[in-house]
């Protein structure tokens, strides 16, 4: 008859050294507390959980060791123990466990999350919302919507639209993302709608950008200057026209700058439009700048369209001081990756190569537009003829 071993069981050692590692966290000398720590999250059971959450009650140093390993733990079970612990913490350690749930990724636990978004305590009801933003989905925005407009104070309403904005970041439902927040602009107060249409700035949703569009003539001036800046910050083109007309009819130059830079943004970095489309909508930003900034800016939106239109502009640029130097390196760096193809094309090339030998200061750029010229023939390659200056 052939017997089984019997079932392995911890070694007595074993068991000796998991007391002693969770005894020296309670020891007087830091450097043992700390070392205990590393190694209580290397045995990673039940009991070490424990003593590594307690330990988040310690100082500055112990409290970041454990609350490091802890964020390291791997599994649900680990995050299971972390939760449980919520409920008998003290307001300090409750608000640093469910910033661990949040950063485990601890989805499983979003209704508890929640829930401590009523604490007693105004710390824990800040790092709630925070953990809120971090694991909730679309079905948390009226919550959160509901604890803005319920905000006792500044913190909390900012807390709340904190948390709002990385939910509406990673939401893949942005016209049901939106609902709750317009609904929500209607009878609230002034700061309250300020939070929202800072929010709704991020929300890539046509109704949201209509709601935008209408703030910027309420009766109230931060209102409207949030508007403003929401717009300003909108992520796509669909704004471009509405920010081209702000610009222009600005009443100072920090509203116009505003407005031009989201402008020019949301145009260079355009999917939708074609390149003929961005460049003479750049064309009209550059006739536009009061400053030299937006000017540079659009130059640099220039620099990824390799097209003889691009390089026209570009070219122009270079007759206006301030930004001479920066439409030069550009014009030289669209002339480089351009593939002239036609004769109409290549004099476009020769025209912005000769002009960037007459402005440049740096030898270093004339040397790349003699480079760029000759790749595609355009000029003589012979000493003496229109060659790079002696500085």
């Amino acid at each position: 008859m052939i017997r089984r071993p019997p079932r392995s069981t911890p070694s007595n050692s074993s068991a000796a050294s998991d007391v002693y590692k969770r005894q020296a966290m309670k020891g007087t000398d830091e450097s043992v507390r700390l070392a205990a720590i590393a190694a209580a999250a290397k045995l990673g059971k039940d009991k070490s959980i424990v003593a590594l959450v307690a330990a988040l009650a310690n100082g500055d140093a112990e409290r970041s060791a454990a609350r490091r390993e802890l964020r390291r733990l791997p599994g649900p079970k680990a995050s299971a123990l972390i939760a449980a612990r919520i409920a008998s913490a003290s307001p300090r350690v409750r608000g640093e466990l469910l910033g661990l749930l949040a950063a485990r990724g601890a989805s499983e636990h979003l209704p508890l999350v929640l829930k401590h978004t009523a604490d007693e305590d105004a710390s824990v009801r800040i790092a709630a919302m925070e953990a809120a933003g971090t694991l909730g989905n679309t079905g948390t925005v009226p919550k959160l919507v509901e604890l803005l407009k319920a905000a006792p104070d500044a913190r909390h309403r900012d807390a709340a639209e904190k948390a709002l904005e990385a939910l509406c970041r990673k939401v893949r439902n942005p016209d049901r993302t939106a609902k709750p927040l317009l609904e929500a602009l209607e009878g609230s107060s002034v700061e309250v709608r300020r939070a929202l249409l800072r929010v709704l700035g991020k929300v890539p949703a046509d109704a949201a950008l209509e709601a935008i569009r209408r703030a910027l003539k309420d009766d109230n001036d931060t209102v409207r200057y949030t508007a403003l800046r929401a717009i300003a910050g909108w992520a796509d083109e669909r704004a471009a026209d509405d920010l081209l007309a702000l610009a222009k009819n600005a009443s100072n130059i920090k509203n116009h700058a505003l407005t031009l830079q989201g402008f020019i943004r949301v145009v260079g970095d355009s999917r939708k439009l074609t390149s003929e489309e961005k460049v003479a909508k750049l064309r009209a930003a550059v006739e536009l700048a009061r400053r030299a900034d937006e000017k540079k800016q659009a130059l640099g939106k220039l620099r990824n369209i390799h097209t003889p239109q691009a390089l026209a502009l570009v070219a122009e640029c270079m007759d206006d001081k301030p930004i001479a130097q920066e439409a030069a390196s550009a014009a030289v760096y669209i002339a480089g990756k351009m593939k002239v193809e036609a004769e109409d094309q290549s004099s476009v090339v020769l025209s912005a190569m000769a002009k960037v030998l007459k402005v440049a200061e740096s030898d270093r750029l004339r040397k790349e537009a003699h480079k760029v010229a000759s790749k595609h023939k355009l000029v003589s390659s012979k000493p003496g003829e229109g060659g790079p200056k002696k500085e």
